[in-house]
């Protein structure tokens, strides 16, 4: 919808580098809901599904540290914090890096519902959850200034997953599809244009 139709101070919808190669795209099938979270004058990019796999999550402590004792576990084939850490993050990677009360704790946190969505505009970054009858509750936004930086990291069986590293120095994985890595790409791809 153009700005003329929805009136001058309804926000506007739907970039179109955001819809160019998607055939169901969320924020079109979503407009009028989505609609109702966002400023005056703020234009929706993308709306995309979302979720968390927990892997090795740093909560402000050091992984554990290789030393005598764990030789010794190797030796007699017992398990040692230090190889299980390196496991964990060999198979599912790090997840979170953060503490108490840090952004990527509160991200975390909030995603952990099949229903959550990012919705990504020209001002915020938010978390929404979609109620069964197909409204959207915000749950937790920021400033893209609070976004400093976002990279693809597809692992396996997780194409669709990124990396958003947060202003108070901590980050966090989602996951935006488990087989496909368009939506996480098109996501960083739309997310780095915005924040230039």
């Amino acid at each position: 919808r153009s700005t003329s139709e929805l009136g001058a101070s309804t926000p506007v919808l739907a970039s179109t580098a955001w819809k160019a190669g998607n055939v169901l795209d969320r924020l079109s099938i979503f407009t009028v809901p989505i609609a109702r979270l966002l400023e005056p004058e703020e234009v929706a990019h993308s709306l995309t599904p979302v979720t968390y796999f927990a892997g090795v999550e740093e909560l402000g402590d050091e992984p554990p540290k290789f030393d005598g004792d764990t030789v010794i576990d190797m030796v007699l084939g017992s398990g040692s914090p230090y190889w299980m850490h390196v496991a964990n993050s060999m198979v599912t990677g790090t997840s979170l890096v953060g503490w108490p009360g840090s952004m990527a704790v509160a991200v975390r946190d909030t995603v952990r519902d099949p229903t959550d969505d990012l919705l990504l505009t020209d001002r915020r970054l938010l978390i929404v959850h979609q109620e069964p009858n197909d409204t959207f509750a915000q749950r937790w936004a920021a400033p893209l200034s609070d976004i400093v930086a976002v990279r693809c990291i597809p692992r396996v069986f997780q194409a669709g997953r990124i990396w958003l590293s947060l202003a108070d120095g901590s980050a966090v994985a989602l996951c935006m599809g488990l087989v496909r890595k368009g939506p996480a790409a098109r996501f960083c791809a739309a997310l780095t244009d915005l924040r230039r």
